[in-house]
């Protein structure tokens, strides 16, 4: 089982991540998909970067660059952006139950990258875990288009980016501090966004208020913070583990919503809260 410690630093994670997809769909409208990018890992980046240099640690290997360069670009890069692109047309919870299907991406890469075995038990939590967010988020009927359709297929590619990412980083980046790889997967990924995202935060300024506001809790609480706390969760468990934290995005995400817009949340929601976290406890479960 995961210790006490790791699981409430996996509830703390989700309960960022949760958080960020409203600060996604207030951003991206009004920033454009790269030039929320392109700001919120240029800011997040640079607030981790003067956490690293107040605590006197190092922050990166130059050594390393292509390592670095791989993580941000699969997990900071293109996910972000296909995720930023998909909430043009997606709603948040739609985003967040497709995003969960990163833990189980991860799973089956790790089978083959990592030799790790995917036990009955484990396989029985990740279907629980997919079941359990459809319980808890609900499908609202959708009329198929095009960009409807992009937009599921961006989402999902962004949790196979995510999953490729996290696997790699298990596998080469291990024995590096999880602040070190925080910083380069923002600051990589938000250099390489610069050339798209000039030009659209160039024609979206000056924010409003409440974009610059929302643009900074999405860069320092949900990314920042949450990139630097996961990273310490993933060295401490595993790709699998770690990743499971997508399952409890969308029940945040509706928490958020309960306490701060007024919304309600059925039975069918309540019931999914168990199976979730009846999946949790089979996919994160050790033998003994």
């Amino acid at each position: 089982m995961l210790r006490p410690r790791d699981f409430l630093l996996l509830l703390l994670i989700a309960s960022l991540w949760g958080a960020s997809y409203i600060f996604i769909r207030i951003t991206v409208p009004a920033l454009g998909p790269w030039g929320m990018v392109c700001s919120r890992m240029l800011i997040s980046g640079a607030a981790l970067w003067l956490a690293a240099r107040m605590m006197g640690r190092p922050w990166g290997q130059w050594s390393l660059w292509r390592r670095y360069l791989l993580i941000a670009f699969f997990s900071s890069l293109a996910a972000q952006f296909l995720i930023a692109h998909a909430a043009l047309t997606l709603n948040a919870p739609t985003l967040a139950i497709l995003n969960a299907t990163a833990a189980m991406f991860a799973a089956l890469i790790s089978i083959r990258v990592l030799h790790e075995p995917l036990r009955p038990t484990r396989a029985v939590g990740l279907a629980l875990g997919v079941l359990g967010v459809a319980m808890v988020v609900g499908f609202a009927p959708l009329r198929f288009t095009w960009a409807v359709s992009l937009a599921f297929a961006g989402t999902l590619l962004a949790a196979l980016g995510y999953a490729i990412a996290n696997v790699y980083a298990a596998r080469k980046l291990s024995d590096r501090p999880a602040l070190e790889l925080a910083i380069v997967q923002s600051l990589f990924a938000g250099v390489m966004a610069l050339p798209f995202g000039v030009p659209e935060l160039a024609h979206a300024w000056p924010p409003t208020a409440t974009v610059f506001l929302s643009l900074l809790g999405l860069a320092l609480a949900c990314t920042a913070a949450a990139n630097w706390l996961y990273y310490i969760l993933l060295q401490r468990t595993s790709p699998t583990v770690s990743l499971s934290v997508t399952y409890l995005i969308p029940c945040f995400s509706l928490l958020w919503g309960l306490l701060f817009l007024g919304e309600t949340i059925a039975p069918l929601q309540y019931a999914g809260f168990g199976v979730v976290l009846l999946a949790l406890t089979l996919v994160t479960v050790r033998r003994t």
